[in-house]
């Protein structure tokens, strides 16, 4: 049984000195990206009428005394565009800038690091005493490559859950590591292993069923409130940070892999392309939500950048239910395909101008102002005008309630079995 507990934990032992070797001492902003913040007024200022200008080597300078020294490289066209639509999106935004920049010039702890115990093993099914049965498809498979999943009940409890068969190794793999490691309310819990068949590539990983929709679908309804919307984008932005703490990325967020139960609760799933960063593979994930770099459009570390450029576009998407008519079936605002190639969707001034400025934060070119990596910058997000109904200690304390509720109902196989047989890829 040690042989097959061992391979589990040396790579969760691996990934923890990769964490604190590699990201426990970010480099600050200025240094990333090659900004020059002053701290006093130039003598001879930019004309008033316009807050940013482009050089034409692609430079952006502007009022607040912010000149860009050292611009993304990558597609220089693209970048430009980029900085002209996020220009129109909130023209005062290089104030922003300005304020993430001196956020993180403050001596602020990392958010990152943490050493996390694994909270979950891949235990198979039939150790737990589970019978499970197909309820229903909820995703039928396209070809041996394509994930499928199901409704699954047991048959003794009648109680519901997901069953989830990976169509490639690596997506199985990244899923079952991450799950392992992580443990909050706002990630789908994992139960068990189910080996459909003896000889089977990989087994199928079952997991709590959640009674909701999506969240694309749930944005949409008429009786769900732009304060409805706030709520969830804090509680995404919570998820996202807590994932990026404990060192990954998810990869793949879009509206599609957030649940809303049917309380009200945001619940992130499929983490298939989840990966420790900055270990993620390019040439992933949905155009409509796909980060620049991932294509080559900008070049540089791939990393929790990726969730947040992902993170500004779900939020786009969401909230163009409530202001943009008629309603597009998923609003982008920058669709980026795999061979570099790149559209963009018109501005949407109508958004409320709060919303708007959080969205030029999501989109910056360059990467290292997506990370929001310690404390006093993400301290900056939060306390955004997007975010003024937002109580964030009462957040943490709900939180913190469901996640002791979660942690009652946690039934570690290894303590009640002692036999519990452990599955692998």
């Amino acid at each position: 049984m040690l042989l097959r507990i061992l391979p589990f934990v040396l790579a969760v032992t691996g990934l923890r000195v990769a964490i604190r070797s590699g990201l426990a001492h970010p480099p600050k902003l200025s240094a990333l990206h090659g900004y020059k913040v002053e701290s006093q007024p130039t003598k001879n200022k930019p004309s008033e009428s316009s807050s940013t200008e482009l050089s034409e080597a692609g430079a952006v300078t502007n009022k607040y005394n912010v000149t860009a020294l050292a611009e993304p490289q990558g597609d220089q066209q693209f970048i430009q565009k980029l900085a002209q639509f996020r220009q129109r999106l909130f023209p005062d935004g290089m104030q922003l800038d300005q304020q993430l920049m001196a956020a993180d010039q403050m001596n602020s702890p990392a958010l990152f690091g943490d050493d996390r115990a694994i909270s979950w093993f891949p235990v198979q099914c039939s150790t737990m005493g589970l019978d499970l049965r197909v309820v229903s498809t909820l995703q039928e498979a396209k070809d041996i490559r394509s994930n499928a999943v199901y409704k699954v009940r047991d048959q003794a409890t009648g109680k519901l859950y997901v069953l989830k068969h990976a169509g490639k190794t690596e997506d199985y793999s990244a899923e079952v590591g991450f799950l392992m490691v992580a443990n909050h309310p706002l990630f789908v819990r994992p139960i068990c292993i189910q080996r459909e068949r003896r000889g089977a590539r990989r087994p199928g990983i079952v997991l709590e069923y959640i009674a909701g929709e999506h969240s694309d679908e749930y944005a949409k309804r008429a009786t769900t409130t732009v304060a409805d919307l706030q709520r969830l984008s804090a509680q995404l932005l919570v998820a996202l940070k807590y994932m990026h703490k404990i060192g990954f990325v998810h990869g793949d967020l879009k509206p599609g892999n957030v649940m809303v139960k049917k309380n009200g609760e945001l619940v992130v799933i499929d983490f298939g392309y989840t990966a420790p960063f900055p270990n993620t593979r390019p040439n992933r994930g949905n155009p409509s939500i796909k980060a620049p770099e991932l294509s080559g459009l900008i070049t540089g570390v791939l990393d929790e950048a990726l969730d947040m450029w992902a993170y500004g576009s779900v939020l786009a998407t969401w909230y163009s239910s409530k202001y943009l008519s008629p309603i597009p079936k998923r609003y982008a605002m920058v669709h980026i395909g795999h061979h570099r190639d790149y559209s963009f969707s018109s501005v949407p001034t109508k958004y409320p101008a709060d919303l708007r400025a959080v969205l030029y934060l999501m989109m910056s070119p360059s990467p290292p102002m997506r990370r929001f990596r310690n404390v006093k910058t993400l301290q900056m997000l939060q306390s955004m005008a997007f975010f003024n109904s937002i109580d964030w200690q009462a957040l943490d304390k709900n939180l913190s309630a469901l996640y002791q509720k979660r942690k009652k109902q946690w039934r570690n196989p290894l303590s009640v079995t002692p036999n519990a047989v452990l599955v692998g890829n």
